[in-house]
């Protein structure tokens, strides 16, 4: 009896502690990581499979700063999403966690990593990820938040990867700005979806401050202008054998633009999320093809990867 008991309160621990970090590891967020890894093994900069170990801080830092988010918004979430607000676990608790996920992250980083302008960028990286969701700073609610949610979730990890290899070129420098405009294009996406509720409450999200309908173009502006950095830089690394799957994503992009401002009648209104965020589905999937074209794998190697990636189901 006592064993099913606690067997029962771990379990319970358990879904708390996934709670609090939304669902660790967070492969969404990794997949900027995979281009920089295939060119930095092509480069013969990374020979051991141990170096898939360089992401590990990165995922610590993640899970440290949801669980802090839980803290900051313990008193404005719901009880379905915050274990905090239901009671099932206390502040100080949770701040036990993040202090031993912090030293865990930091402890990681210094085993493996060792650039001076790397461990600048990772404690930068830490900062921010704090002040997006408080320590009187609050990115979340101002104006600067889609930038700092742009780099600390998607840009941050592949530019402090290239910065231990010192690999700073046209190509890997061009795909740091690419991933950055994409990205922030995703988060002013948020803010617009937001919109209404961000204005009630009072909220100095983007789109309250820009406005919503000037939130939309600069989406498509910084969505665009980082399509065209992503392609110059898969062009500048592979080379003019990779124009056709340039030549054909930028096919799909202008195809899913056409169709989402079609879908709201030409407005400026942004459609339904699942329409709006294909054009980020379709991003991972060129880092997929980027990468297996960068390593020079067959051609059924690239189909089985790109198979693989459109049939696994996403929650």
């Amino acid at each position: 009896m006592k064993t099913f008991i606690g067997l029962e309160k771990l379990q319970k621990n358990f879904v708390i502690l996934k709670q609090l970090t939304r669902n660790f590891p967070y492969t969404e967020f990794l997949f900027p990581t995979i281009p920089i890894f295939a060119i930095l093994i092509q480069q013969k900069l990374i020979v051991s499979p141990w170096s898939i170990l360089l992401i590990s801080p990165f995922l610590l830092v993640h899970a440290a700063g949801y669980c802090y988010n839980h803290i900051c918004d313990s008193d404005i979430d719901s009880k379905e999403i915050n274990p905090i607000t239901r009671g099932e676990i206390t502040k100080k608790q949770t701040g036990h966690i993040i202090a031993i996920i912090l030293i865990a992250a930091l402890t990681t980083f210094i085993a493996l990593y060792s650039s001076k302008e790397g461990s600048a960028l990772f404690l930068a990286y830490i900062f921010l990820w704090f002040a997006y969701s408080g320590i009187n700073i609050r990115f979340k609610e101002r104006y600067p938040g889609v930038f700092v949610a742009s780099f600390v979730l998607w840009a941050s990890a592949p530019l402090i990867i290239i910065a231990e290899f010192k690999y700073f070129n046209t190509g890997a420098i061009f795909f740091i700005i690419g991933i950055f405009l994409v990205y922030t294009s995703r988060e002013i996406l948020h803010t617009i979806m937001d919109y209404e509720e961000d204005l009630r409450e009072n909220c100095n999200s983007f789109a309250v401050k820009a406005g919503k309908k000037t939130a939309i173009i600069t989406r498509y502006l910084f969505l665009g202008g980082g399509y065209t950095f992503l392609m110059a830089s898969s062009i500048h690394v592979i080379g003019a054998i990779f124009l056709p799957i340039v030549i054909l994503f930028a096919l799909i992009f202008g195809t899913l633009h056409l169709f989402e401002f079609a879908g709201s009648k030409l407005n400026l209104r942004v459609g339904p999320w699942g329409t709006a965020r294909l054009p980020y589905y379709f991003i991972s999937l060129y880092f997929l093809i980027y990468s297996c074209f960068v390593l020079k794998l067959s051609t059924l190697a690239i189909l089985l990867v790109v198979w693989a990636y459109i049939t696994t189901k996403r929650y």
